[in-house]
Formats: C-alpha cells, structure tokens, sequence
C-alpha cells in the first residue's frame, strides 16, 4: 500500500515538473514575442503590462454598461414580447 502511495506522488511530482517546463518555456516564448512587436518597450515591462489591463478593463465595463442601461430604460413586458 505504501509503495502504490510514493510512486503515485512521484508521478504526480514528474508529471507537475513537466506542467512547469513547458508554462515557463510558453511564458518565456510569450515574452521574446511582446519585446519584438514593440518598438522601445521590452517584454517584461510592467507598465505596458498595466496599461493593457487598464484599458482592456475600461473597454469590458464599457462594453457591458452600454446593453445595462438601454436595457434599464425599456419597459419589462415590452422587451418580454418582443425578445
């Protein structure tokens, strides 16, 4: 019973050991990508990195507020009957 216990944790230890080279080889490749499309910026820059989230953020609640308030402007029953 103990021996089926440590090989089935020394798999799962193989098996995460090989999750991680290959997220840090596709992070790795990630970022050599980023530093060749932008001129001046490098990959690991972490303001370029924010500023992409803040302006991907403001452009998801945009996107969702617009529908919401039409939506709060329209009688219920009506958009029942038509939708």
């Amino acid at each position: 019973m103990m021996r089926r216990l440590f090989q089935k944790s020394r798999s799962e230890t193989e098996r995460d050991q090989e999750l991680r080279f290959h997220l840090e080889r596709h992070v790795a490749d990630y970022v050599a990508a980023m530093s060749t499309l932008l001129i001046g910026v490098t990959g690991t820059d972490p303001a370029t990195y924010a500023a992409a989230v803040a302006v991907i953020s403001a452009l998801a609640l945009l996107a969702s507020w617009v529908p919401a308030r039409r939506a709060t402007k329209m009688d219920p029953l009506v958009a029942l009957c038509y939708g």
